[in-house]
Parts: C-alpha cells; structure tokens; sequence
C-alpha cells in the first residue's frame, strides 16, 4: 500500500491542478473507494476544486491497496495522462530494483529449440531470470517457460516445432516482483536445416521428376540425359560431384522413366 500511495503523493502537484473530483466522487463511491460519509466530506470540502481534491487525497491516503488500485483504474479512464505519469514513476522505481536484462538475442537454434541469451546483469538477491515462449504475435499463453539463476547469462528451451517462429519474453524476477520484459523473436529451424545443400537439391530434382511423370504419363520428350547435358552446360558443380547426377540419369534412362516437355523449365528455375 505504502509504495502504491507513494506514487500517487509523488504525482500530487499534476493531481492538483489537472484533477476534477466531481468526475469521479460517483464511482469511487459505486465501486467501495469512499463511504457515504467520505463522499459528503470531498463534496463540501472548501470552495475550490483543489480544496476538495486536497481531501480527496487526504482520505485516500488511508486506503488500502485494493481500494488505492480502484482509484487509479478510474483514473485511468477519466485522467489517462495522470494514471501515466504515477506507472511511469512505478516502472522507474522498479527498474532501480529490478534491472532490465540488456542485450537479450538469439543465441542459437536447432529445430525444437531456442537458446536466448543476455549480457550480465547486476546480482539480485534472491532473484532470477525468467524466459517465456510465446507463439509470435500471440501473448496470450506462453507455450514454454524457463527459468535460471540471475548470475547465468543464457538458457535454452526444448520441446517446440520445427520451423516455426516464437516471441522469447526474457525478464528478472525476485520473489513477487517482476522486470520489464524484453521481447526477442526467434525461429527453430526447418526439418531440411541440417540436410546438406547438395543433398537437399538433388531430392528436390528428383521430386520434380516424379511430380511430372505421375502428371503426364504417356508423353515422350525430355530424357534424364538431356538433364545432365544442360546441368553440367550450365551449372558443372551443381550437385558437387559430377557422377550423383549421372547415377541418377543412368537409374532413370534403365528403367525407361519419360518427362513432359515443361520439366526443363522446372528443372532450370531449380538450378
């Protein structure tokens, strides 16, 4: 309660002069902030509307957290640049607390996991470092959580999809406490990531070669030949050694395998 009021008396010249109580006397009551009797006292206190916010602060000093949390929900919707200037004075005195991790990147990935790491931040007694997983753009619940001592400088977190993108929320806590987050995005790797460049290339060859047969059986025009004739033409070291596309020509010209006649501008967009 103190460090809440605290925030709100540190804001009290702004209260002053920008604060009309008679905006909000009728909520405040509706919503159990002021008793009947409080709610008579600000109405007839003084003769001046700062008289009478003076007593509405007064009284407010008094309340507890719940009812001090009221006043301020409140005024928020009435007096949005006020609520702003007292959260502003509570992210600035929390941050002398509770740092801020700086610095916070992608360290690595593989395809179901994040590694986020940070730099060094100041000891926090009793304190650690918290990192969410959040599917991007959703922030509705995080899809993992981890959590490590406030000395450590990275963690790395398992379990998720490959080649799909998440928000990592990475900030310290201590005990009900809780930092200002820092948001990092980040993407595991796709299935084919740790698949070698040549590998992968040959495999989408021979996907298109399959697609067009299954698509057009009967037609006569494009042999395998013909792809190594125009690959070693115009890309020689496409596939990194010459002789996996002339095997693979050789196992396709054997069993008597024909393509369309779009397969060379397929086969030309790949390479």
């Amino acid at each position: 309660m103190a460090d809440l009021w605290a925030r709100i008396q540190a804001q009290k010249a702004s209260l002053l002069r920008d604060l009309k109580p008679r905006h909000l006397l009728n909520e405040l009551l509706q919503h159990g902030v002021l008793d009947d009797d409080e709610y008579e006292r600000v109405k007839r206190a003084g003769v001046t509307r700062k008289d009478r916010t003076e007593a509405l602060l007064l009284i407010l000093r008094g309340k507890e957290v719940e009812e001090l949390a009221a006043f301020m929900q409140q005024l928020e919707r009435l007096y949005p640049h006020l609520a702003e200037q007292i959260r502003t004075a509570e992210k600035e005195e929390m941050e002398k607390v509770i740092p801020t991790p700086r610095n916070c990147r992608l360290a690595s990935s593989t395809r179901d996991s994040l590694t986020v790491a940070w730099d060094q931040i100041d000891a926090v007694p009793g304190g650690s470092v918290e990192v969410s997983i959040f599917a991007h753009g959703n922030d509705q619940e995080p899809v993992l959580r981890g959590q490590v001592g406030w000395d450590q400088t990275d963690v790395s977190i398992g379990g998720l999809r490959a080649g799909t993108k998440y928000d990592a929320r990475v900030r310290v806590v201590s005990g009900q406490l809780r930092g200002p987050e820092v948001i990092v995005e980040a993407e595991t790797k796709t299935l084919w990531s740790s698949v070698p460049p040549n590998y992968a290339l040959v495999a989408m060859v021979v996907a298109v070669l399959v697609m067009v047969w299954v698509a057009s059986p009967g037609e006569r025009c494009l042999y395998p030949k013909y792809i190594l004739d125009i690959t070693t033409k115009n890309r020689p070291h496409l596939f990194g050694r010459e002789e996996d596309i002339t095997n693979l020509t050789m196992i396709l010209e054997k069993d008597s395998v024909c393509l369309v006649s779009g397969l060379r501008e397929s086969f030309l967009f790949l390479t």
